[in-house]
Parts: structure tokens; C-alpha cells; sequence
């Protein structure tokens, strides 16, 4: 508890970040990966492959942005370095390691933002739920959305008591389009939905991640043992269904600097 406490205070982030909780959640991430990494390695291991798998295919290879890369737990980071010219780390908020780990490392990047386009609106008026204001992501050959997609709305929504599933499924389709106008190459890995068991391995629930947006074929999917017995509750268990997408476009853009 202590040393969570202090990775509160000592991680330099925006006030609607704090109040919303992503600093929270991150740090929740942290401990959760800690005492279920043998059941989420699978996962993990999974996303890194299908990350250096497909990246790598682009012709060219000046620049990657990752989004959601959080604490990299996902992210191929050192087979990377050694692919791209420039790594562009994007997150809402980092922890002072990760960014302390690459101080050394000129070619990566960190870029403290919001990509739902929503977090600001609300945390100044909590009055209306806002069409989001997407951000202007850097110019790169391969972009990653990294298990992030599904994960956009629930703060959000949490924080304005809402349940609205079209604005959730708005930030999604959003999203979307962010990462496919920033590169010619995009990749996506995401939950599409959580199913609940119950101790006999019956399902109770199964929860859609998506609001009801449709994703196309898919490269690979896969299943993510989210929370075994135990950690969410003795009752019952969560796993995952992750699908990793591939994107190609046509688009040309101007660079723009980190």
C-alpha cells in the first residue's frame, strides 16, 4: 500500500487524469500483472508477437507510434529499438520507472495524452456527454492501438454515472478512425468481450467490450485468463476474447514532431 501511495504522488500527470482514475487504474495494472503473471503471460505474449510480426512487415520503418503502452507489459520494446528509427510511446499517463528505464534511449519518445478526446471535456463540464476531440497523433509508418480500445469509455462513463452505449460506442468508432488516418499500416489489439464463469465453469455473463461495433477479419484471437478464481471474487472468473487486426491505407501526411 505504501509503495502505491507513493506512486501516486510522485507521478507528474494532469488533475482530470487524477480524478478520473487512469492513475489509479495504471498502478492497479501494475500489481494485478504482478500476482497473475502466469495466467496472463499467454496473453502478453501473444500481443508482443503479433506486434513484431506485423510492424515489421512496413517498408518503411522511420517511425512507430504505440498507444496504450502503459507499463509495456505487451509491447516487443527492445526487438522494436532495433527495427524503427523512432519510437513514439503514447499513454495518458506513464510511471516514473518506465520512463526512468529508457532515459538512455534517444530514439523513444513519450507523449503524455488523452486519445479518447474526452477526458478534458468532461472533467470541466460534467453536464453532457461530448462528442470527443480527437488528438493529432505523429505521422509514423506503423501505428499500434496496444489492448487499449475497450478500455476508452469505462472511465469516462464511471466518472459521469452513464450508461449511455451509443457515447461508448462513439469514443470506439473514434478511436478507429484516429489510428487509421496516422499511418499507412495500423494494428490493433483489443478485448472484444469478458465473459463471467461461475465455479462450475458455467457462464453467468458475457459482457460486449465493443458497445456493438463491428471489427473485420481478424489476424489471430485469442483468449486472455483476465481474472481467475479468486482475484476478482471466489465466485466466479473472467476471461477475455482479444482479436488483432491488421489495417492498410493509403494516406500521406506531412510529419509532424514529437
Amino acid at each position: 500500500m505504501i509503495k502505491e501511495f507513493l506512486k501516486k504522488i510522485l507521478t507528474p500527470c494532469d488533475a482530470s487524469v487524477k480524478e478520473l482514475g487512469h492513475l489509479t487504474e495504471i498502478i492497479a495494472i501494475e500489481s494485478r500483472y504482478e500476482r497473475q503473471k502466469k495466467f496472463w503471460e499467454p496473453h502478453l505474449k501473444n500481443s508482443r508477437d503479433f506486434i513484431l510480426k506485423e510492424a515489421t512487415k512496413s517498408p518503411l520503418k522511420k517511425r512507430i507510434n504505440i498507444l496504450g503502452a502503459g507499463i509495456l507489459l505487451d509491447i516487443p520494446i527492445d526487438e522494436l529499438e532495433k527495427k524503427f528509427e523512432e519510437i513514439v510511446l503514447i499513454d495518458i499517463v506513464f510511471l516514473p520507472q518506465i520512463k526512468w528505464r529508457f532515459k538512455n534511449h534517444p530514439q523513444i519518445k513519450f507523449i503524455q495524452m488523452d486519445v479518447s478526446g474526452v477526458v478534458d471535456l468532461i472533467y470541466k463540464d460534467k453536464s453532457s456527454l461530448p462528442k470527443p476531440i480527437l488528438p493529432q497523433l505523429p505521422f509514423a509508418d506503423v501505428t499500434v492501438s496496444a489492448n487499449l480500445l475497450s478500455q476508452l469509455p469505462l472511465l469516462p462513463m464511471e466518472y459521469l454515472k452513464t450508461e449511455d452505449r451509443s457515447w461508448g460506442k462513439l469514443i470506439i468508432e473514434k478511436h478507429l478512425e484516429l489510428i487509421k488516418k496516422s499511418s499507412p499500416l495500423s494494428l490493433l489489439l483489443c478485448e472484444t468481450n469478458q465473459i463471467y464463469y461461475d465455479r462450475q465453469e458455467k457462464v453467468i455473463e458475457n459482457n460486449d467490450m465493443l458497445f456493438g461495433v463491428e471489427l473485420p477479419r481478424t489476424k489471430n484471437e485469442w483468449i486472455w485468463n483476465i481474472a481467475p478464481l479468486g482475484e476478482a471474487s471466489r465466485d466466479y472468473s473472467i476471461r477475455g476474447t482479444v482479436k488483432a487486426i491488421v489495417y492498410e491505407q493509403s494516406i500521406k501526411c506531412a510529419p509532424i514532431k514529437c
